[in-house]
């Protein structure tokens, strides 16, 4: 809505010629245009030779450059010196989908299996076996094994402080400098 509207000297007379010229085009736009009209500007308008290019379906010559003259032999599927000399005549319900990958055909790459690494941490091991298995004795031992002597209780809680402070002692001690820090804000 124009902003003069709103305004006391507004012109109505002008926005009253507004809407009459709108109404007008909105009444005539399923109209057919009229004869002696074209649909759009004279300047663009096919040339003669693009218009006998399109009707005979033969390409225009390739521009001087090379890189040009290599992109429209491409873009036009127009014959390379590589091809075979015998044209092929693609299959009446072939489409732009139906082409298949060479690569398709040589067979799936799959790497191979890394190698076993038969290397067993120890100290590790016993580590996470102190931190699960003694809690989970405790828990066990309060809910069902009421009678459980305390020299059991204390092994228990010492294999889960031992493995704790194992675990923490062999945390990475510095700080790779070099190293990614995540996102920078």
């Amino acid at each position: 809505m124009p902003a003069d509207r709103d305004l006391p000297s507004g012109d109505a007379g002008r926005d009253a010629d507004l809407d009459a010229a709108f109404a007008q085009i909105v009444a005539g736009w399923d109209d057919a245009p009229e004869a002696g009209v074209p649909p759009w500007p004279a300047s663009e308008d096919a040339t003669s030779t693009e218009a006998e290019d399109e009707a005979t379906d033969t390409p225009s010559p390739p521009p001087a450059s090379s890189m040009e003259q290599i992109r429209y032999v491409r873009d036009h599927g127009l014959p390379t010196p590589d091809d075979d000399p015998q044209p092929v005549e693609p299959s009446p319900l072939s489409g732009p989908r139906d082409w298949e990958l060479a690569a398709e055909h040589e067979g799936h790459f799959e790497p191979p299996d890394p190698p076993f690494s038969a290397r067993v941490d120890t100290i590790g091991q016993l580590a996470w076996a102190g931190v699960v298995l003694g809690p989970a004795f405790l828990l066990f031992a309060g809910l069902f094994w009421r009678d459980v002597g305390r020299l059991w209780l204390a092994i228990a809680a010492a294999a889960f402080v031992g493995g704790f402070v194992a675990l923490v002692l062999r945390l990475p001690q510095s700080r790779d400098e070099d190293g990614d820090d995540g996102a920078v804000v």
